[in-house]
């Protein structure tokens, strides 16, 4: 994201993502590679939360763990899709009717509604455990 913003063009010699991706892919693939480190950190610490002996603070922390993880994979899905619909654009590649369908209802537009109905169950969940 540096170079985006600091509108380079090359990084230790090589030539930078943005100008050879272009602007909307780079910062589309930087934010998905954020979003996947969260990932990992969460994975990270639920594995070392399950080696806690005391189960009530595990539980106490569960709620907004399962809703940082849900937010995460939602953003993550959100960001697969809008890869593929920058990729079809800017390599004028037309998608088949079943690919186009899976990247609206499986990635992209889904995974905002996808995004609020989990969080409300999870909040909800949380509030009343």
């Amino acid at each position: 994201m540096d170079d985006v913003e600091d509108n380079s063009e090359l990084r230790r010699g090589e030539p930078v993502a943005h100008t050879i991706y272009g602007v909307p892919q780079t910062i589309n693939t930087a934010n998905y590679v954020y979003f996947q480190a969260i990932q990992e950190l969460l994975k990270l610490q639920h594995d070392s939360s399950d080696k806690k002996s005391d189960d009530r603070e595990k539980e106490k922390g569960k709620g907004k763990e399962d809703l940082i993880g849900l937010v995460t994979e939602e953003l993550l899905n959100l960001h697969r899709g809008q890869g593929l619909d920058l990729f079809w654009r800017d390599s004028l590649v037309c998608p088949t009717e079943e690919e186009y369908v899976h990247m609206v209802l499986g990635s992209k537009s889904s995974s905002r509604i996808t995004l609020y109905h989990r969080s409300y169950i999870s909040a909800r969940k949380a509030r009343s455990g």
